[in-house]
């Protein structure tokens, strides 16, 4: 009920937030520009205007520390404000020192209401004569390193009271800077009614200390949760999260610390660093608490690390260091917050984490002032620096999702309690029932583990049987088929032969006369058992039609071969579809350095390589198999190839080009005609190396898809 009454009512939250954020952005009337060193104000109702920016031309005076009576004959020179001198002269080939004085001439009318003037941050010392009259010095400005004092207080210039006859207001600002790598005035200098912007201070201040309160009570409240509930540690997080909030909001406010204490401009400065480097830990560890399943391990590490890092900075670098990368925590902060917004809490919604919803506002609004602050830093949009505001709404809304989150583990608690009442109560006769029933299921169970015992010893008795013919089935075909090292006297070649299981069903075959060799790379249909009573078919019928009826026509020993393949399988009968796919060659050798080749195939192509020309081409002459019940109106058909010496000729199955890997992509004819392409010239010895060690790379834990053989031949 709660929580529905929550989620009704978000819009509410949101409407006041824009309420809230509204009232915090700087309203500025639209108003001319300093040129040339004065801004003419004249006509201007300064009890109507709440305060008017003196942005545009001022006069400036590099390296010089001037006072009123200094400027009767200096020679002018000018520079925007707001902004850096130093990022401003280097462009203009001028060296930038570390001081340097301000001025500003401000036309008004006569007799205006009590002026006063606010004055932003300035870094890092100044010192303001308004009408020749020396109003404020903050820090220490001097042209010596050791003499100068940094500060940061807030400037309110005033009341400002001029005569019936003056017109016109002298502004004149000394600055140094040794401390940051910014000099100068970086945000806009306002002029305006005393009592109206003094109000307006005064509403920010109270509006900040409310914020900074809700903020400090809700870490409070989570420091408690802790304490009765250690186990849940994303509350403790929580709470040093709010603590550190509520202190890095009272130090970097100008008006709650410091204009109220003499805390030193370097401990101000390292401690709001330190708090903006540990900042995106807190929320990384925070939200991996609350979203363990989905928050990546690795990056809290990461992100620790890394604030861990920047706070050692923080401590040990010199003050100049430690504001010169100021920049790269933003960026830090921004990422943090960026993954949690866009990635980490919404896989967390996606998997209906509980708070998930919750966490996403908060983080979205907290993302959306951040990047308002740097863009306002800037100078790109005129709001407010608003991240205070960002970040008690984030705190509230997670308070709201760790509020929630308890509430559901206590009703959870409760439903947990009835439940194990009932069961207590009816415990024992649970146990009484279950213990007969397992006692009859042990006794079932034993039979039936007897039983599947008795089964098993057979089965691994008839497996034995079948491996063991297997076994000897090898040894028949090995008997049978011709050995590598009979080939390697043949021809000077390699072969690579890899069975899918004990038997394989392609096979090699090759015969020689007086003055031709021929060979076969035979692929029969299937593999194992299948496939090996295939290739003692194939072997015993290319037997036959070449040794015994001494034909040596390769097109023709095809045909033949077709022919008695289909007699012996009775394919007609059967209608069966069995066959096999050949490669077969015969070299006629016409000299030491030339070599006549006539090969026909059955839809297995050859390779072949020209070392003279390093082209590599694959040729099938015919995509009719051996066997089988079609293609019978496809020819067999010769070519002829005239091979130097050098070159390599390649039979294949298809079994090392239809190797898948992992992600079941195939290793390819294509890949396979480069890598032969690569490797032609080396030794065979050598080639056959390379070719088993990238299929074993392509292949890797994969089973075997079929039967490998390839055999290179060198002439």
């Amino acid at each position: 009920m709660y929580f529905k009454l929550l989620i009704k009512n978000v819009p509410l939250y949101l409407l006041l937030l824009c309420i809230t954020l509204s009232s915090s952005c700087t309203k500025t009337h639209k108003i001319p520009k300093a040129s040339k060193g004065v801004i003419n104000l004249i006509g201007y109702k300064f009890d109507k205007v709440t305060q008017i920016e003196l942005n545009g031309e001022w006069e400036f005076y590099n390296g010089q520390l001037l006072e009123p009576n200094d400027f009767k004959h200096i020679k002018k020179r000018f520079i925007t404000v707001p902004g850096a001198w130093n990022k401003q002269l280097k462009y203009l080939d001028i060296k930038p020192e570390k001081y340097g004085t301000y001025r500003l001439q401000i036309k008004i009318s006569s007799k205006p209401s009590p002026l006063v003037l606010r004055i932003p941050r300035i870094f890092s010392s100044y010192k303001i004569w308004v009408n020749k009259k020396l109003y404020k010095e903050v820090g220490k400005v001097d042209k010596n390193k050791i003499n100068y004092i940094a500060d940061l207080k807030l400037g309110l210039i005033g009341p400002i009271s001029l005569s019936k006859d003056e017109t016109e207001i002298e502004l004149i600002i000394q600055i140094a800077n040794y401390k940051d790598p910014n000099s100068g005035i970086m945000a806009p200098i306002s002029i305006g009614n005393y009592s109206k912007i003094f109000d307006k201070e005064l509403k920010i201040l109270i509006e900040y200390i409310i914020i900074l309160s809700i903020i400090f009570v809700i870490g409070l409240y989570h420091l408690i949760l802790f304490m009765y509930r250690k186990n849940d540690t994303s509350t403790i997080i929580f709470a040093i999260l709010a603590f550190f909030l509520v202190i890095y909001g009272v130090v970097t406010n100008d008006t709650l610390l410091k204009n109220i204490t003499n805390i030193s401009f370097e401990s101000i400065t390292r401690f709001t660093h330190i708090v903006v480097s540990i900042y995106p830990a807190l929320i990384t560890i925070f939200f991996y608490r609350l979203f363990s399943s989905v928050i990546n391990k690795r990056l809290v590490i990461i992100i620790t690390i890394l604030s861990i890092i920047l706070i050692s900075v923080s401590l040990f670098s010199d003050i100049y260091t430690v504001r010169s990368i100021i920049s790269l925590k933003v960026i830090f902060i921004l990422f943090t917050l960026a993954y949690f917004t866009f990635y980490g809490i919404p896989k967390a919604i996606i998997k209906k984490q509980q708070g998930a919803i919750w966490a996403f506002i908060g983080i979205l609004f907290l993302f959306a002032v951040n990047i308002n602050d740097m863009l306002f830093a800037l100078g790109i949009i005129k709001t407010a620096f608003l991240s205070i505001y960002g970040f008690a709404l984030y705190i509230i809304f997670q308070a709201i999702n760790i509020a929630e989150r308890f509430s559901v583990a206590f009703k959870n608690n409760e439903k947990l309690n009835k439940k194990l009442d009932f069961q207590k109560k009816n415990l024992e006769k649970t146990v009484y029932a279950r213990t007969k029933k397992i006692e009859a299921q042990k006794n079932e169970l034993e039979l039936v583990n007897l039983s599947l015992n008795t089964q098993k010893r057979k089965i691994e008795s008839k497996n034995e049987e079948i491996n063991s013919s297997i076994r000897y089935a090898k040894t028949l075909q090995k008997s049978i088929l011709p050995s590598n090292e009979n080939i390697s006297k043949i021809f000077n070649s390699f072969v690579i032969y890899i069975p899918k299981h004990i038997v394989s069903g392609d096979f090699i075959w090759y015969s020689q006369s007086s003055s031709q060799k021929i060979i076969a790379v035979v692929d029969c249909t299937g593999h194992g058992v299948p496939g090996a009573f295939m290739s003692i078919i194939g072997h015993s019928i290319l037997n036959q039609i070449v040794n015994d009826e001494k034909i040596y026509n390769p097109s023709l020993i095809l045909e033949k071969m077709d022919i008695k393949v289909k007699k012996m399988l009775r394919t007609k009968e059967t209608d069966t579809d069995d066959g096999m796919d050949v490669c077969l060659c015969l070299f006629d050798k016409i000299s030491n350095e030339k070599t006549k080749l006539i090969f026909s195939t059955a839809k297995r192509p050859i390779i072949y390589h020209m070392k003279n020309k390093n082209i590599i081409k694959s040729i099938r002459t015919s995509a009719r198999p051996i066997g089988g019940k079609y293609f019978d109106n496809i020819d067999f058909v010769n070519q002829e190839l005239i091979l130097n010496k050098g070159d390599m000729i390649y039979l294949t199955s298809d079994g090392f080009v239809d190797q898948n890997r992992a992600d079941r992509k195939r290793f390819g004819t294509k890949k396979l005609l480069n890598l032969l392409k690569s490797i032609s010239n080396f030794s065979t010895i050598k080639q056959k190396t390379i070719l088993i060690e990238h299929f074993r790379n392509h292949k890797k834990n994969e089973e075997l898809r079929d039967d490998v053989t390839i055999v290179g031949i060198k002439i």
